[in-house]
């Protein structure tokens, strides 16, 4: 996501961006601001450079090779660190507050991008921030940050009673013309 009040268009490259942060930051304002202690945002750079959670067999994860210690999840975990080593997020960027501390600071208009999902986009709307969003930056080894992503889904709990009637909830709810429909009323929502 980035604040078209300070930025045309996203930067293509990570480098530009830390670059265009470096310049920009005065320390009350900020060219980029992630949550990169929290692990689900800094899987899209430690994955990038080849760190994984579990190892994939071949769409089967072998939860007994973790490759968060490897040489890519070292190297992403470095330029991670990169940004905090050198000032360009503030102190208050970490730990559970961390996600109110971004918030606030773009939607004060003060930030000129940010590492954020669909979550954030009213309370960007109702801040009045002329906003626009784009794929993250490509890393400095030439690869798009892979990110998490998330989704929404219909469950039927072993243990429940009625399993054959909670399927069919799920089926009616999750069938295509009924998908649709949530899709358009998600959109409409976060748009």
């Amino acid at each position: 996501m980035y604040n078209k009040e300070h930025l045309d268009e996203a930067p293509e490259t990570f480098e530009e961006l830390y670059e265009f942060s470096k310049e920009f930051n005065d320390g009350e304002k900020y060219g980029f601001l992630a949550l990169w202690d929290n692990y689900y945002f800094a899987h899209g750079i430690l994955a990038t450079y080849d760190g994984y959670v579990f190892k994939d067999n071949g769409g089967t994860l072998d939860s007994s090779d973790i490759g968060l210690n490897n040489e890519g999840a070292v190297e992403g975990a470095e330029y991670i660190q990169k940004w905090y080593e050198e000032g360009l997020f503030p102190e208050g960027i970490i730990g559970e507050s961390g996600g109110s501390t971004l918030t606030g600071l773009f939607e004060d208009g003060r930030v000129a991008s940010k590492m954020d999902g669909p979550w954030s986009v009213q309370g960007m709307k109702d801040a009045g921030i002329d906003f626009g969003a784009a794929p993250m930056p490509k890393l400095p080894n030439g690869e798009y940050a892979q990110t998490f992503v998330g989704v929404k889904s219909w469950n039927v709990s072993n243990h429940s009673e009625n399993k054959e009637w909670a399927t069919k909830l799920i089926t009616f709810l999750a069938n295509e013309e009924n998908s649709k429909k949530r899709l358009k009323l998600q959109l409409k929502f976060h748009l």
